[in-house]
């Protein structure tokens, strides 16, 4: 009875449109096309934002996943783009070794969280915003990360991100702020370090899909 209901023209309609509302992404056959609601932005360094993305699903393959987007600015001219790799060593405990590159134009405090998911309506919200402070970043990230039990997850990242101003954001800073009297001033920075964490979140399940 289940399979016939799914046939109803405006059954499979509607749960598509459920779907794509929930989740933001509509998909075609292998690959997911979206988050739909980051398609059109506006701010004051790149005037209207376009942009397109997606990722592969479980009908592509259930070990290796890939996303990414491009977007482009109409008043700043420049493209941007953000791509990573997953591959899932192991679901039973779940392990996976992650790739990750950006290079993109970012409103100052918002946090990028390339591995977080159901923050999308916030996030899209960020990129039409009067705000006109801006960084633009090249990020780029290889973690590991495994579940020890129900309870516990590990992740280890190594990552190297550069930073410069970008809008009406008079940034600066001395090269060695002990002597600033000869000390040359600079505008932007480059940061290399490895960040260990560790979650807990007692009986955790997940779901997917």
């Amino acid at each position: 009875m289940v399979d016939s209901v799914k046939k109803v023209p405006a059954l499979k309609t509607i749960a598509e449109l459920a779907d794509i509302a929930v989740n933001g992404y509509y998909s075609f056959n292998k690959i997911d096309a979206g988050p739909y609601i980051y398609v059109l932005g506006y701010n004051m360094v790149e005037g209207f934002r376009f942009r397109a993305g997606g990722k592969t699903n479980a009908n592509f393959s259930r070990k290796y996943v890939m996303k990414g987007y491009v977007a482009y600015g109409e008043q700043d001219n420049r493209f941007k783009y953000s791509g990573q790799f997953e591959y899932i060593m192991s679901r039973k405990p779940w392990t996976k070794l992650v790739a990750y590159r950006k290079v993109d134009l970012n409103p100052m405090g918002i946090v990028d969280k390339p591995d977080a998911s159901g923050d999308n309506l916030f996030n899209a919200v960020s990129t039409i915003t009067g705000i006109r402070r801006f960084g633009w970043t090249e990020d780029n990230r290889v973690w590991l990360e495994r579940s020890l039990n129900k309870n516990f997850c590990q992740k280890i990242i190594l990552q190297n991100t550069s930073f410069a101003p970008e809008g009406d954001f008079n940034f600066s800073y001395y090269r060695t702020p002990e002597t600033p009297g000869t000390s040359s001033i600079h505008t932007n920075y480059t940061l290399n370090y490895v960040t260990l964490e560790t979650r807990f979140a007692y009986g955790e399940t997940f779901l997917q899909n």
